[in-house]
């Protein structure tokens, strides 16, 4: 797509939210949403985000693909690539480093629980 076709799309929602972006997506008839689809993508892509259709709903839902991805990685998986974009400052690495840290978390809150749970008995 050119550039002059993504500026003029861009100044044709200049004044629209994303939030408005996409309830005129839900509302468009199908495959008539287009140009706004383009500019929700080039927004959305700015802070790492994407938005797809809801499952099971016609609504549009918005979200973080490198989150999503690190929260199917296994803890090795995760850990392997943790270490590997360790010095990265993308939200892929960004993203795999607050899952492992908050899976860290939830294991050591469970071990403790447990303890306590057995210090009961």
């Amino acid at each position: 797509m050119s550039e002059s076709l993504n500026e003029q799309i861009a100044l044709k929602f200049a004044g629209l939210s994303d939030h408005e972006l996409a309830k005129r997506i839900e509302k468009a008839p199908d495959f008539g949403y287009d140009d706004e689809t383009v500019e929700l993508n080039r927004r959305l892509a700015l802070g790492g985000m994407a938005w797809r259709w809801a499952q099971g709903d016609q609504h549009v839902e918005i979200y973080v693909p490198a989150v999503e991805a690190a929260q199917q990685l296994s803890e090795p998986d995760l850990i392997t690539l943790m270490t590997t974009l360790e010095t990265s400052s993308t939200p892929l690495a960004a993203a795999a480093r607050d899952e492992y840290f908050k899976r860290r978390g939830e294991v050591i809150d469970a071990a403790i629980e447990a303890r306590r749970l057995e210090d009961l008995q």
